[in-house]
């Protein structure tokens, strides 16, 4: 049982964003869409200048005005997308699937250097 809790804790710690990536990729494909949406608009909005907006045409977009743009289109798509219900079903019926995934993958090797330094 030993064994089975180190590749848990170990395995959960390493795979943990692509466990939540395939697990609301395979449940939620237009939630998938929405957070890389959100994700790619927060991104683009930080790489800005922070003095110089947006300008299209002869008008110029600050950053607020985008961050509060880019919030009022995200949350009637995550509401579309119902992200609520998505979450709910995420942590109750894909819980064995990720923690039979970690109880069963041996750890790697760099898994061994690690708790040694």
């Amino acid at each position: 049982m030993g064994d089975i809790a180190h590749r848990l804790s170990y395995n959960l710690t390493y795979f943990q964003s692509n466990y939540i990536i395939v697990v609301i990729g395979i449940t939620n494909l237009w939630l998938l869409i929405t957070i890389l949406f959100l994700l790619g608009g927060l991104n683009y909005i930080r790489k800005l200048p922070p003095n110089e907006g947006l300008v299209i045409h002869d008008r110029t977009i600050t950053q607020k005005q985008l961050y509060t743009g880019l919030f009022g289109i995200s949350v009637p798509l995550l509401w579309i997308s119902s992200a609520g219900s998505t979450i709910f079903w995420i942590i109750g019926a894909s819980a064995t699937l990720v923690i039979g995934h970690a109880a069963l993958l041996e750890p790697g090797v760099e898994g061994g250097f690690a708790s040694n330094v």
